[in-house]
């Protein structure tokens, strides 16, 4: 059984269906969705506007998917930087 609820923070519209986040519920686009566009080279939200349409309705979902861009290039730049590296 999959449970989906609202959380009980301050990003009340967001919405968890099994492992993703539900981010834009206008679009159905999930939290992983938006970091994989950011791996894939989108830098902004209006870039991620493009690709998946974040944004582009009622746009209650703008703060928490600029947040998740600003924390995967964090990641990605953090990544780039370290001196370990994974091997396969």
């Amino acid at each position: 059984m999959v449970l989906v609820y609202p959380h009980n923070d301050n990003n009340s519209h967001l919405y968890v269906l099994g492992e993703n986040m539900y981010v834009c519920l206008c679009h159905g686009v999930t939290d992983t969705q938006i970091r994989d566009a950011v791996m894939d080279g989108a830098t902004r939200l209006r870039d991620v506007a493009q690709q998946l349409g974040v944004a582009t309705d009622c746009g209650r979902c703008a703060c928490c998917a600029h947040q998740l861009i600003k924390e995967t290039l964090t990641e990605l730049t953090a990544e780039a930087h370290s001196p370990f590296r994974e091997v396969a």
